[in-house]
């Protein structure tokens, strides 16, 4: 699914969930019928409204697509919920409230009519968040909240575990134990998915948003977001302990076959190894990719098994140092 996907996941949800678990999932494979109807009424209303999209102003866009959208894909929603704060004067309100039933919605609205705000948002299951089409959800006005920075705060202050951002092209989701990581997120591409005209990646967007995804499974399941999370972080958990485990003997002694001239560091996928003259191990540490995020689990997946080293040059030259199966070393 990785090599077109229609999705951008920034350290969210594993690779290994999204390519390898998700298609197998029943969330995927039972909603074929729904997912079916559900794209086609998206379609047919991104047709009549593509053109007037980019040109409407928020709370047009919120009442022509948005709360359309999140109609077609079944999703409980309220407009405008105030969130509580420790300051009565500062009223702050996130677009939407999201329920995982009409049940929830209204035990929270009763709530709220207690003056109980507290007590509303732990009905919710999500808080979400619209701005224009074409927003950058990273930039805005001097002295302004960025828009994901916004959703991070409502995301803090009502205790909801999601928070959902769009423009009507992008929906994005984050989750509250990462919301303080503004760069780690699920997101789709709505608009192309609809464009392309492909069942299958617009199942990419309609699984993760659809209402179902905050309905707990079974009796007090956990809802597929949540699983899908629980999932990603289980399977992180069990690669960092598979990189924790010792190498055997031969390979732990394992040695760069360098000129022993003088001390050189070299970098592998999975450490960084300070190598003293006669290649004996000085020190290792967590290697830090530029691409990756050591922790994350794109980079635990990437780097599970250190290769040997194999010389290609000695110290007398700009030492490189490279491993089987093409990783690059960097020596100092």
């Amino acid at each position: 699914m990785s090599s077109a996907a229609p999705y951008t996941n920034r350290d969210l949800f594993s690779t290994h969930f999204l390519d390898d678990l998700l298609p197998s999932q029943p969330e995927w494979t039972g909603s074929r019928e729904e997912r079916q109807r559900a794209f086609e009424t998206l379609q047919a209303l991104y047709r009549r409204e593509a053109a007037l999209l980019p040109t409407l102003k928020e709370k047009q866009l919120e009442s022509r697509w948005v709360r359309e959208v999140f109609r077609a894909l079944g999703v409980v929603f309220e407009v405008g919920p105030r969130l509580p704060t420790d300051v009565p004067a500062v009223t702050l309100e996130p677009d939407y409230a999201l329920f995982a039933t009409e049940v929830d919605l209204r035990l929270a609205q009763e709530q709220r009519s207690a003056g109980n705000f507290e007590g509303y948002f732990q009905r919710a299951r999500a808080v979400g968040d619209a701005k224009r089409w074409g927003t950058d959800f990273g930039s805005a006005a001097r002295g302004q909240k960025t828009p994901r920075q916004q959703i991070t705060q409502y995301i803090h202050l009502s205790g909801v575990a999601w928070g959902l951002l769009t423009d009507g092209r992008l929906w994005r989701l984050t989750h509250r134990s990462v919301a303080g990581r503004l760069d780690r997120y699920y997101e789709v591409d709505l608009a192309a998915c609809l464009e392309a005209g492909d069942l299958e990646r617009f199942g990419c967007f309609y699984v993760f948003f659809r209402g179902a995804a905050l309905r707990p499974s079974g009796a007090g399941g956990p809802c597929f977001l949540d699983a899908a999370l629980r999932e990603s972080s289980a399977y992180a958990e069990a690669v960092g302990r598979a990189l924790s485990i010792p190498l055997p003997p031969s390979r732990r002694r394992t040695r760069c076959r360098h000129s022993t001239a003088g001390a050189h560091t070299c970098v592998t996928p999975a450490k960084h190894c300070q190598i003293l003259p006669g290649g004996r191990l000085a020190k290792t540490v967590t290697h830090a990719s530029p691409r990756r995020t050591p922790g994350s689990t794109d980079y635990l997946e990437a780097h599970l098994v250190p290769a040997p080293v194999e010389r290609v040059a000695d110290l007398r030259n700009p030492p490189l140092c490279r491993v089987a199966g093409g990783f690059r070393h960097s020596p100092e």
